[in-house]
């Protein structure tokens, strides 16, 4: 098997994956790309990649407390801050130390909902692998820009969060069952 997906998993691209490699495997046609060409072009994000994946974080908050996943909102913002400071120290250099912290960056931001800054941080970690040096340069400016303004979709969202709960005790009153159900079915409304 020739394609992969990334962490976390998610039902609807793995079975995509696997019926396209079914196709793949009954044509004649490669199933990968051929020697010499980057996948870079193919992972390209698109433009319409959100800042912040808010079904994700609905998911997220289906087994996990809001508390919880605000704490692991602000370690994420602490922690990739550390390290897309570490892949600018460096860019232009040793391209293996920007894979490893360009490869650990996607995979936190994944498991959060930061889209963007996910998707670019692969997109740098497979350049650093290829040795794209002026690749993965113009990635990692690109990457310090889309986590700043994941930052941004962070404490906006939390920011909503805060004003709908309010809200909702304003309305119900200490009845959080009440309050829960009205801030789910506002947040549908939302998306």
């Amino acid at each position: 098997m020739t394609d992969y997906i990334t962490k976390p998993l998610q039902p609807e691209i793995l079975f995509a994956k696997l019926s396209s490699l079914a196709v793949v495997m009954e044509s004649t046609a490669p199933a990968s790309t051929p020697k010499g060409e980057s996948l870079i072009a193919e992972l390209a994000p698109t433009t319409s990649t959100p800042d912040l994946d808010c079904d994700r974080l609905a998911g997220l908050e289906k087994m996990l407390s809001h508390n919880t996943i605000q704490g692991l909102l602000e370690a994420y913002l602490v922690n990739s801050e550390q390290r897309v400071m570490k892949i600018r120290d460096h860019a232009g250099g040793d391209l293996a130390e920007m894979e490893q912290e360009a490869h650990a960056l996607a995979g936190m931001a994944a498991n959060l909902g930061i889209a963007r800054v996910s998707e670019l941080a692969a997109l740098l970690r497979q350049a650093c692998k290829e040795g794209q040096a002026e690749t993965a340069l113009e990635l990692a400016i690109g990457l310090r820009e889309a986590n700043l303004a994941a930052g941004v979709a962070v404490r906006a969202w939390h920011g909503l969060h805060h004003m709908l709960a309010t809200v909702c005790v304003g309305i119900h009153g200490p009845d959080w069952q009440a309050g829960g159900k009205f801030l789910r079915e506002f947040r549908l409304k939302l998306d």
